[in-house]
């Protein structure tokens, strides 16, 4: 018996709904300021509901202004050391390994036929040409995750893109259901040349996740804005771990990379942390 099939594309059902202005009011309720008490409160509550290690912080809860503030906390200095790789890269985020694989034909294989087109999630043709038999990773971040993505590699950002959408839930469950949802969300692809070639890191937006924003760059998601690509004359210089950007609550990360890379004993459902060894260069 085959296995079934989504019941819905992302594409149609963003006709219907989309969860861009719940996701706005959210960020805007997220932002504000609240006193010390109520805050420290509050953060206690989410952080043992989902498990969250304050003890990793870069600051104790008395020091955050809101609760956007701590949903994009950094982390504690040497909590995540950056694997020494020659020949590789590491793991760009905390999350949850949700699959990995060879990029086949330009379309990165999911379950139940799901598969999706790489020109579709970045929106560059060229790009697309040159990953179109490479190798990715897509790695989710719950609401629990440490939410700032860092650069796998050594390189040059040469350009990244805003490119607007949807705000569907990214959850594992969700994504294996519903068709197109990473090209059907908004999301930021970001562009690295690095010494092995292309390497793209592509930050999806979510529900409740108001908006993306970059370290490097004033592009952000979720702000009415039509679809804008930044080049670099100068490329921006990036060694492993260098931040790119952060999330609010959780999303996802989706790794493309130009040629075949191993996997550095990985496998699907498994937990990952930024700085970590993640490919290494088949």
């Amino acid at each position: 018996m085959s296995p079934k099939k989504p019941l819905f594309d992302a594409c149609k059902a963003r006709r219907i709904c989309s969860f861009n202005a719940t996701s706005r009011l959210f960020g805007k309720l997220a932002d504000l300021p609240l006193p010390s008490p109520i805050l420290k409160a509050a953060i206690a509550a989410y952080s043992k509901a989902f498990h969250v290690n304050l003890a990793e912080s870069g600051r104790p809860p008395a020091e955050f202004s809101s609760f956007g503030d701590f949903f994009t906390r950094e982390l504690r200095e040497g909590s995540r050391p950056i694997a020494p790789l020659t020949d590789g890269l590491v793991c760009p985020s905390d999350g949850t390994l949700h699959n990995l694989g060879t990029i086949r034909d330009g379309l990165i294989p999911q379950v139940k036929g799901n598969d999706y087109s790489i020109q579709d999630l970045i929106g560059e043709s060229e790009a697309a040409r040159r990953l179109e038999n490479g190798t990715f990773a897509t790695v989710y971040l719950s609401p629990a995750n440490y939410h700032r993505v860092h650069s796998p590699i050594q390189g040059r950002i040469t350009h990244c893109r805003y490119l607007p959408g949807a705000l569907f839930s990214v959850h594992p469950l969700l994504v294996n259901n519903l068709k197109n949802v990473f090209v059907t969300n908004e999301r930021i692809p970001i562009f690295i040349e690095s010494p092995f070639g292309l390497v793209c890191v592509v930050m999806v937006a979510a529900t409740i996740v108001g908006n993306i924003t970059l370290t490097f760059s004033g592009l952000t998601t979720n702000r009415h804005s039509p679809q804008a690509t930044e080049f670099y004359d100068t490329p921006v210089p990036v060694d492993a771990g260098t931040e790119l950007g952060a999330f609010r609550l959780g999303s996802t990360a989706v790794l493309l990379m130009e040629g075949r890379w191993q996997p550095h004993m990985l496998a699907e459902g498994m937990p990952v942390r930024m700085g970590t060894p993640f490919f290494r260069r088949g």
